[in-house]
């Protein structure tokens, strides 16, 4: 089959729109100011002054101000191939109906409007076991992802199977068409999302938690191949720091072995980010303009998530500083 072929002269137009809009996103000068808001209260006046709505609670204000980034996107580019950005959040819509299913609790609450499955069916959907709206992928590990409970009462199982369904559903979706900036996103992710699970399993290496144990746990699709990443796994996690410094995520190389994980998440975050703007900040049009405004978008919800948070935990300013992401602007 023919792949479809995403030509950044169709973009014009769209990129020109979506380069205005830049400028009402969060950056962060304007993040700084709000970690040093005085309390929770001043930075919701922050928040309204930078168009997030609280009428119904800041999150939701935050969530429907992504979303309308997505529908923009779409309305505007006229394709679909931007909706495979939305398949993590039916992921973790699915993830949760599951697992709220097997606990016999509501799981309403958890879920977000920004996936391409209408959440208000899912819990449904669980009960009888359809998943058919769903990315064939997806709906498969759902379906794997309740036999395997039933048989070994592993939770962490059901977040492996569908994590991976999820990008195998990317990857696919992608498939269909020509678009190797998109693509090269993907792969990014998905490496910083390997080496950040190997770090992880590092930590917790024992005869469970095994070369095998995170050969289960990997994502096919980055730059990196997984059997690198299970050699490594065999030595220690200076090996793997050693790998890095000399690759395309040499960046990470600084941290070291023993580094804090949330230093680390915060650092592959960056890199991600880093990637994004590096290939998208002074092109002056194409369809990469709609995927990194995208992600500007999720990163400046990210942001806003943090604030809020930090606040309402009473963190100081330079906490909360250390803890927010790089932003696109």
């Amino acid at each position: 089959m023919k792949k479809i072929k995403i030509k950044d002269s169709d973009y014009l137009y769209a990129g020109a729109r979506i380069r205005a809009l830049e400028n009402g996103i969060v950056g962060a000068e304007r993040l700084s100011l709000m970690a040093h808001a005085k309390d929770e209260t001043d930075l919701e006046r922050m928040l309204e002054d930078a168009g997030v709505s609280g009428e119904e609670g800041y999150d939701i204000g935050i969530d429907a101000r992504l979303s309308e980034a997505f529908d923009f996107v779409k309305s505007t580019s006229g394709s679909d191939v931007f909706d495979v950005l939305r398949y993590k959040y039916d992921a973790h819509n699915l993830k949760s109906a599951i697992k709220s299913y097997l606990r016999g609790s509501n799981a309403g609450h958890l879920f977000v409007s920004l996936g391409t499955v209408d959440p208000s069916g899912i819990e449904v959907m669980v009960k009888e076991r359809d998943f058919s709206a769903f990315p064939k992928e997806m709906a498969e590990a759902a379906v794997e992802a309740l036999d395997d409970y039933a048989k070994q009462g592993d939770p962490q199982k059901i977040d492996t199977l569908l994590d991976k369904a999820c990008y195998q559903a990317i990857l696919r979706g992608l498939s269909d068409y020509e678009f190797p900036f998109l693509s090269d996103m993907i792969s990014v992710k998905i490496d910083l999302t390997n080496i950040l699970t190997t770090v992880r399993l590092l930590r917790m290496k024992s005869n469970y938690v095994n070369s095998a144990f995170l050969s289960e746990n990997l994502i096919e699709g980055g730059k990196i191949s997984c059997d690198r990443l299970v050699s490594i796994f065999k030595k220690d996690e200076e090996e793997l720091f050693r790998f890095l410094s000399s690759g395309e995520y040499y960046s990470l190389a600084q941290y070291g072995a023993g580094c804090p994980l949330s230093i680390l998440e915060r650092a592959c975050d960056d890199e991600y980010m880093r990637f994004v703007c590096d290939n998208t900040k002074y092109v002056s049009y194409g369809a990469c303009i709609l995927a990194a405004y995208l992600t500007a978008r999720e990163y400046e919800a990210m942001n806003l998530r943090i604030l809020l948070a930090s606040k309402r935990a009473a963190l100081p300013a330079e906490k909360i500083t250390e803890r927010l992401r790089m932003s696109y602007v």
